[in-house]
């Protein structure tokens, strides 16, 4: 029990220079594009996404990039961010209990309470029987920086989302992005990453994202 305690601890303080380890940087400010980089390359992607949930013992209940993020990328004086903590996004949704449907968020940060939301519905049944399609997740984010950390955070864990790529109150948009998990698994399996579906839309205003965005079918962009 000891030699495993030590270990949590090394891992927690040098989780900054192991997620930049994977990401091939060695310097934090450089993660936001080169994970986006990653996402768009079939082979590097798959092997991050092994690289990443096994470095975080196959645990996808939390978000991960929380701590990091908040401390190298948030932008406390311009945009005001500071995101949810891991705790109190797991009491929100102990207190909500949340069933299936579709969810809006905006301002959503890298999806901590998104997270929190898809992995109290998926333990109320079985891996089975856990219908992925069931739950919708309608979300809005202003920062580019933490954009690539979002469609991670979903894209690993098969979440079905569109993501709006703009401000909230002013509705000004840089574009959306749309993420089918086709195979409608639990959780995005190694073989099949490349058919956690990835759609790019470019606008200028959310009230001018196309329809059809948020019923296309399987789109892919990982080819």
């Amino acid at each position: 029990m000891k030699s495993m305690s030590k270990k949590k601890k090394k891992d927690e303080n040098n989780i900054l220079k192991d997620i930049n380890a994977m990401l091939g940087i060695d310097d934090a400010f450089l993660a936001p594009d080169a994970l986006l980089k990653i996402l768009f390359d079939r082979e590097k992607r798959e092997k991050l996404f092994d690289q990443m949930r096994e470095y975080f013992n196959y645990d996808l209940s939390y978000d991960w990039f929380h701590e990091y993020f908040q401390k190298e990328h948030a932008d406390r004086k311009n945009n005001k961010q500071d995101f949810t903590p891991n705790c109190l996004g797991k009491l929100m949704n102990e207190i909500l209990d949340p069933g299936g449907g579709s969810f809006h968020e905006a301002a959503c940060g890298t999806g901590g309470l998104v997270i929190q939301t898809w992995n109290s519905i998926r333990l109320k049944t079985t891996p089975w029987e856990y219908d992925a399609s069931s739950v919708f997740f309608e979300l809005e984010e202003l920062s580019d920086r933490t954009i690539p950390f979002l469609l991670l955070n979903l894209m690993i864990r098969g979440i079905n989302a569109s993501v709006v790529h703009g401000d909230s109150l002013t509705r000004e948009a840089k574009g959306a992005f749309f993420i089918q998990n086709f195979d409608n698994d639990l959780v995005a399996k190694t073989e099949s990453f490349d058919r956690i579906a990835l759609r790019v839309q470019k606008t200028h205003s959310m009230h001018h994202i196309p329809k059809g965005l948020f019923s296309v079918g399987y789109y892919s962009m990982f080819e």
